[in-house]
């Protein structure tokens, strides 16, 4: 693990104490890669539908905003097209992301903030035939490393005093370069999860 991503998780871990409510939540995160140069000839992008988990801490409330920190899983996909037919890459994303959330509204709250991630163990690569090998990152042009903006709108409803249901609809908006040959590939992903929060 890099180390810049390392001292995030430390610090995600450290303010936990300060904790005012923790949430667990897990879903379906449609992964996709845009082009915002032009993509090699002959060769778009789609998505790939994986696993989310992500867990999240509220601290810090100022009125109606508060911080919300956050560690996230992401069995992360993208689908690539070329002459030769359609190919879908996979591979296992563990990031913290840092947001301010506005809670004011009875049962939904708006946030917005930053991302950091890296990829882990290998990536895997399966053809239109079925067939799929693995590979590490460098092998396949692909960057380990990824940052960028999120956006997330939470839905919650009581169920206890202390426990609430929870809908998360989240949105990644990468910066960083994922191609590591040519054209600039950024992350474009859509969460849809579902859990539980608890309030301390």
């Amino acid at each position: 693990m890099k180390p810049i991503c390392f001292a995030a998780l430390l610090a995600l871990f450290s303010i936990t104490a300060f904790a005012q409510e923790g949430s667990l939540v897990g879903g379906l995160g449609f992964g996709g890669n845009h082009y915002s140069e032009a993509p090699p000839a002959g060769i778009t992008y789609g998505s790939k539908t994986g696993f989310v988990l992500k867990g999240t801490s509220d601290i810090m409330p100022l009125g109606p905003v508060l911080l919300r920190g956050g560690l996230f899983f992401e069995n992360r996909g993208f689908k690539r097209t070329s002459a030769s037919g359609d190919s879908f890459t996979q591979y296992h994303s563990l990031g913290v992301t840092a947001e301010a959330a506005y809670t004011s509204l009875p049962f939904v709250s708006f946030s917005g903030g930053l991302y950091l991630s890296t990829g882990m163990g290998k990536v895997t690569t399966t053809l239109s035939d079925g067939t799929s090998s693995e590979a590490e990152f460098s092998d396949v042009a692909l960057s380990k490393g990824d940052y960028g903006l999120k956006a997330g709108v939470r839905g919650k409803y009581p169920v206890l005093p202390i426990l609430s249901a929870v809908l998360d609809l989240d949105y990644l908006f990468g910066f960083k370069d994922l191609s590591t040959v040519a054209g600039k590939m950024n992350r474009r992903d859509l969460w849809v999860l579902v859990g539980a929060s608890y309030e301390f």
